[in-house]
């Protein structure tokens, strides 16, 4: 009866030692961690979500390039109540040009809304846009890829009545999550932007 108590007792103990080892192995690695990495623990990235799982809103984005010698006056996004949303941008300052000598500038302030394309497909994008007065042209990019140097785009020209545009685009040549671009820095003015659908 006493050796069992023996093995038992032996048994617990090396389940504790086990125990304080493991502990003392984790915490030499996060010690080597603050050393190596400034205390953090490794990153973990967040679950990837699709951008049309993601709210309206936080598929938008108003961008200004440092570069641009037009100004972002003002710029917003409203929310609807049913989930779809209006962006507004002001541009100010000096334009941006937009044609082939000065470079293609519109692109300097954009209003971006982000959507998944998929290679050999072409999409039909819906939207309403508006000026707060006057005409002008808006510059859609409906499709961007640096690396291999393609750019699809259409200008629709636009005027202070609230209207409904809809662009078929080209065969998507490479499946990636893309924005649509209005490019806006090539104009002064403030213009209205809603998405309707992308199919």
């Amino acid at each position: 009866m006493k050796n069992v108590f023996k093995v038992k007792a032996i048994r617990n103990i090396a389940g504790i030692i086990a125990i304080v080892m493991a502990v003392l192995a984790l915490n030499a690695l996060l010690i080597t961690g603050c050393s190596n990495g400034g205390g953090d623990l490794p990153y973990i990235p967040p679950s990837y979500i699709p951008p049309e799982d993601k709210p309206d809103k936080d598929r938008w984005n108003i961008f200004r390039d440092p570069s641009s010698t037009a100004t972002l006056e003002r710029s917003s996004i409203a929310e609807h109540d049913d989930g779809s949303c209006t962006v507004t941008v002001t541009v100010g300052g000096t334009p941006d040009f937009h044609n082939e000598i000065d470079g293609w500038n519109a692109w300097k302030i954009t209003a971006e809304y982000m959507y998944t394309a998929k290679a050999g497909k072409s999409y039909t994008y819906t939207f309403q846009a508006w000026t707060e007065s006057g005409t002008r042209d808006l510059q859609v990019l409906y499709y961007k890829n640096n690396d291999d140097v393609v750019y699809l785009s259409e200008t629709i020209s636009i005027t202070n009545t609230q209207a409904t545009y809809t662009i078929t685009g080209d065969k998507i040549p490479k499946s990636s999550v893309q924005n649509l671009f209005f490019e806006l820095a090539d104009q002064l003015g403030t213009v209205y932007i809603k998405i309707i659908k992308i199919k």
